[in-house]
């Protein structure tokens, strides 16, 4: 039983390698194997049926934050503050402690909407400096899966997951922000 189930994949195999026709004009060189399904890795997508027609449509511009209808300086105003998301996510005696992080971190006032600042070195971004290689993970944990670290609300509910969840048996709760600790501690 087993010889035969071996020679028939070995003759599939054998015969799926084995090109057959050109196809038509519209994909030029590429041809299809004889038992296999033309996928993305037979035909390039640019050549495909469906790539050409979502191409022929025009597909308009959003900016990178809010959206078509609302413009971004509206999006941003109507944002809440960096000092009510913190009070929003930390309790109340930890407040002041997480606004002076992040002033540190990113020069951030309490009253700033939206944050730009990206550490052009570390890629750290927000008012909390959340570094890349660890954004996709503590967001996932924290609640705020697929958002952008540059979102003011999840910048900073990322930060009280840390801050509550993730505290350092030496350092404490803002063990995470350890390295401006000189310009934030009391």
């Amino acid at each position: 039983m087993l010889i035969k189930v071996s020679t028939v994949a070995m003759l599939g195999l054998l015969w799926s390698c084995v090109p057959t026709h050109q196809l038509d004009d519209n994909f030029g060189e590429y041809g299809v194997p004889v038992v296999t399904v033309p996928t993305s890795t037979t035909i390039p997508w640019d050549k495909t049926a469906y790539a050409n027609y979502i191409n022929a449509e025009e597909i308009p511009e959003c900016p990178p934050y809010g959206s078509c209808e609302v413009p971004v300086d509206e999006y941003i105003v109507s944002l809440p503050s960096l000092k009510d998301l913190v009070e929003e996510y930390f309790e109340p005696e930890d407040v002041p402690l997480m606004l002076r992080i992040a002033f540190c971190e990113s020069s951030a006032k309490p009253d700033d909407k939206w944050s730009d600042a990206i550490n052009r070195k570390s890629g750290a971004t927000g008012w909390f400096q959340h570094l890349p290689k660890w954004w996709e993970e503590r967001s996932y944990k924290a609640g705020f899966s697929g958002w952008l670290a540059v979102e003011p609300r999840a910048n900073v509910g990322v930060a009280a997951w840390l801050f509550y969840e993730q505290p350092h048996p030496k350092w404490g709760n803002a063990s995470h922000w350890y390295p401006s600790r000189s310009c934030w501690e009391e």
